[in-house]
């Protein structure tokens, strides 16, 4: 009985993923930041920081919409301002009432 190959793309994909996991583990990073994911922290309802984003679509006081590698991440509050944005990493207050991620 033959065996069913998976896809070459499939293949890589482990690959890269066990490569990323030990490479990770080596070097004592976590894996989501080994892999280029966000991360987002929240301090109260008043404050977030945004890191390894890739783009802001959209931007007004009520929302906020930013673009990351696995999705998009809406905000929405009152009063939202970005207090300052770099290359990697982005701050923002305002009257947090909803994170949401959608794909």
């Amino acid at each position: 009985m033959k065996r069913k190959k998976r896809p070459l793309r499939s293949r890589e994909s482990g690959r890269k993923q066990e490569l990323l996991s030990r490479i990770s583990e080596k070097a004592l990073i976590p894996e989501d930041i080994a892999a280029g994911s966000s991360c987002i922290t929240v301090t109260g309802q008043n404050e977030l920081v945004i890191e390894n984003y890739k783009g802001i679509l959209e931007y007004n006081p009520e929302k906020l919409v930013i673009l990351t590698k696995q999705c998009r991440v809406e905000i929405c509050g009152k009063r939202l301002e970005i207090l300052y944005y770099a290359r990697e990493e982005m701050k923002i207050k305002g009257k947090i009432e909803c994170i949401a991620y959608k794909k």
